[in-house]
């Protein structure tokens, strides 16, 4: 009877703490005691004090309480703990102090990442816009931008900003068809010329410019994005194909990208994206990159040296043309087009259907 006594004990020894308890110094029995927890004040007070990042996070992944999470994210001394913290926060308020915080940045913390977490939760313009216009972090201000509408921020960053990939985003997003005119007639960047005149072209309802542009009495410049943008606009509004298809929208994405050659010589390019849309459905979409040469032998520096995608509009019309609403007397039609493209374009597709008769 004793030997068993003796034993019981040793049993309740060896599982004293076993439970799970807040209270136990075990960080696992804690983390399973935190799953049971819903009362935010108790989750709150796990989450600032447990001196174990993994029992303090399971405490985060429970809060809702939006002043605890604001607390967290801008004070814990785990990035994954605050990184959690923000995904859930939704207050406007705290978001944006977060993500206008004067903290020092430097690749050995993660403030770079909280406060672009921060930007990406934020809806409120006028905080955006602050991020946008005076944060000096630029891949900070590069994602404010993309969610900001605000026209005047939008423009002061396009004209401004010392950055020019951030100003690049603002001129994408920006609708006043006059200071885009302007940038692509006087901006001292090449790129930034380049975006916003495709930027107009892609959106512009002056005939007579997009006319202009696309310079129908000559097949020069194969590889010029404008004379492509402003032939897509005049493709879509060919009575054979708004017949077939309706009202078709050209949408377009431009970024600019570089290489850098020895000795220290950055070459640019750019990535195009051009899809055909209906209804926000869409037709046909293609992508195109700079292809850059293995060496390239510029004696002039001094000035931009700039790649353009090899962009093929043949291509993009031949997948709006596979559409089953287009019949052989369509192609027909289209044969007779002032744009090379779409003549090109349907007279192969009628070759694949027996040609003329």
């Amino acid at each position: 009877m004793k030997s068993l006594t003796i034993f019981f004990i040793i049993i309740i020894v060896n599982c004293w703490g076993c439970a799970p308890s807040l209270t136990s110094r075990n960080p696992n029995r804690r983390m399973q005691a935190v799953e049971r927890l819903a009362d935010q004040t108790a989750l709150a007070n796990v989450a600032f004090s447990d001196n174990n990042y993994a029992v303090r996070l399971k405490a985060v992944e429970r809060l809702t309480d939006q002043t605890a999470l604001a607390i967290i994210a801008d004070s814990d001394k785990e990035c994954i703990v605050r990184e959690e913290a923000v995904k859930r926060l939704s207050d406007q308020t705290a978001l944006a102090n977060i993500a206008l915080s004067g903290k020092e940045e430097s690749a050995l913390n993660c403030e770079w990442d909280i406060k672009s977490m921060a930007v990406e939760r934020l809806t409120d313009q006028t905080a955006l816009a602050k991020v946008a216009v005076s944060d000096n972090n630029k891949f900070v201000k590069e994602e404010a931008v993309k969610r900001l509408t605000d026209q005047t921020a939008l423009a002061k960053v396009a004209i401004s900003d010392n950055d020019n990939l951030v100003r690049e985003e603002a001129v994408k997003r920006l609708t006043d068809q006059i200071l885009l005119k302007k940038l692509a007639d006087e901006d001292k960047n090449l790129f930034i010329r380049r975006i916003a005149l495709a930027v107009v072209l892609s959106r512009t309802e002056d005939i007579v410019m997009i006319k202009k542009f696309a310079s129908l009495q000559g097949e020069g410049g194969a590889t010029d994005i404008n004379r492509h943008i402003a032939r897509l606009r005049l493709a879509i509004r060919e009575p054979t194909i708004v017949k077939r298809c309706g009202e078709i929208e050209l949408y377009l994405d431009i970024d600019g990208e570089n290489r850098l050659y020895n000795p220290n010589k950055i070459v640019l390019g750019e990535k195009i994206t051009l899809r055909l849309l209906k209804d926000e459905h869409i037709l046909a979409a293609m992508k195109w990159e700079t292809e850059f040469p293995t060496s390239v032998t510029v004696r002039d520096f001094q000035q931009e040296v700039f790649f353009e995608a090899n962009v093929d509009i043949e291509t993009l019309l031949s997948f709006l043309f596979q559409s089953p609403e287009f019949a052989k007397d369509d192609f027909v039609e289209l044969t007779h087009s002032n744009i090379p493209e779409v003549r090109k374009v349907a007279e192969a597709k009628l070759g694949e259907r027996g040609g003329l008769y």
